[in-house]
């Protein structure tokens, strides 16, 4: 098999706790990263590398650990239309992967539809996109959630050994569960009651855990973020009101706190509460990265207001309004991202792509959007890159090594 060796001006992968700042050489072989060669000590026994782009900076590929591809980020109400239309569905869902790639964002943890669209198409597509998903989610009967889940019985212990079971025989990779209500853009700090005790929430995360299923909670408010954080779940889920004592014992416990700043933001100008809980939830990020809290970036996209892909630009750039730098971002935290979606997944290599950009985004965020050029895949025999067009997505031979 033909390793490939690319020229490139700098490096950074998530997995990498310090950027290669000056012209390296990628040896890649079969999909996957070999080495590092400096430049300046390049072998003069090993083949010509391809300088095609030489004048662009690499970086592994951007995740989004919460994100509704059933929804288009748009209008709401319109996209739940579609869930009625299967070809309309299939327009859309190609139209949000469009916009991750245009975006440098090339996998993703869905949080689930009520019809499961989400887990269906993800099963049907290539393997250019590396997609989470599960189906069905889980709320209580009467409680917030219907739109995304399958309400269970009011009063009695849900059967979680047969439902874990179930949702693990049907290709789902994680569990989804309501456990509270969503923020109210009205009333500050209202967010609805728990629908889940802990004797029921504890006894869901053991069959979870036994059956391999990560657990990601939609919990917010101080109640429903303590609940989650004390029995242990895989990702708290957004997380607003919750309180230093429950980061700590995310911080401690290890729990992924995905804060989701993305979709409050998109309505803290039309809702002066939005902004109030937004500038909140801020402060507690801040709070979380001195704690040590493995926050993730977590755009919510789908929500109204954010859009697939530049939504978790957005929210990397809001998380850097917390005090979070570029490089901390682009490592640290995407780490994380992509441990939460895969622990087993390697953090230097998560996938056999790059980003290539004309600055550094290590050096300055607003590279992420401003500067993307062009996604490489490296597959086992060559290279394919992408025509980042408005409409459409191409895929072409890059090299014939």
């Amino acid at each position: 098999m033909v390793s490939h060796f690319l020229l490139l001006s700098g490096f950074l992968s998530c997995g990498m706790n310090q950027p290669v700042e000056t012209p390296v050489v990628l040896e890649i072989k079969k999909g996957k990263l070999q080495r590092l060669i400096p430049w300046q000590a390049y072998p003069a026994d090993l083949p010509a590398p391809d300088t095609t782009y030489a004048d662009c900076y690499a970086l592994t590929p951007l995740a989004d650990a919460h994100v509704h591809l059933a929804l288009d980020g748009v209008d709401f109400a319109a996209a739940r239309a579609r869930w009625n239309d299967e070809t309309g569905m299939h327009h859309m869902w190609q139209t949000n992967l469009e916009s991750m790639a245009r975006a440098g964002v090339l996998a993703a943890r869905d949080g689930g539809d009520r019809q499961g669209w989400a887990h269906r198409l993800a099963a049907q597509m290539d393997s250019l996109f590396y997609i989470h998903t599960t189906h069905p989610a889980y709320c209580r009967e009467g409680g917030y959630g219907t739109a995304f889940a399958h309400p269970l019985g009011r009063n009695a212990m849900p059967p979680w050994g047969e439902l874990t079971t179930q949702i693990r025989a049907n290709g789902s990779r994680h569990l989804k569960l309501m456990l509270s209500g969503i923020i109210s853009f009205t009333e500050y700090g209202q967010v609805g009651p728990c629908q889940f005790t802990e004797k029921e929430l504890s006894a869901l995360v053991a069959q979870a855990n036994g059956a391999g299923l990560p657990l990601m909670v939609h919990a917010s408010g101080a109640e429903a973020s303590a609940l989650a954080a004390s029995c242990g779940v895989h990702s708290l889920e957004h997380g607003y009101f919750l309180t230093e004592s429950t980061l700590t014992q995310l911080a401690q416990k290890g729990i992924y706190w995905v804060p989701t700043l993305a979709p409050v933001a998109a309505q803290a100008p039309a809702y002066p509460v939005a902004a109030r809980s937004l500038d909140r939830q801020m402060q507690m990020v801040e709070l979380a990265r001195q704690l040590g809290v493995p926050v993730v970036a977590g755009s919510d996209a789908g929500a109204t207001g954010v859009r697939h892909g530049f939504g978790l630009l957005k929210e990397l750039e809001l998380l850097g309004q917390c005090g979070y730098s570029p490089l901390e971002l682009l490592t640290k935290v995407l780490r994380h991202t992509w441990q939460s979606l895969n622990p087993d997944l390697d953090p230097v290599w998560p996938l056999p792509a790059l980003n290539l950009y004309r600055q550094p985004p290590w050096q300055k965020l607003s590279a992420l959007s401003a500067d993307l050029i062009t996604i490489l895949w490296l597959g086992d025999d060559e290279i394919a890159r992408t025509t980042l067009a408005k409409s459409h997505l191409k895929f072409s031979p890059a090299s014939s090594d």
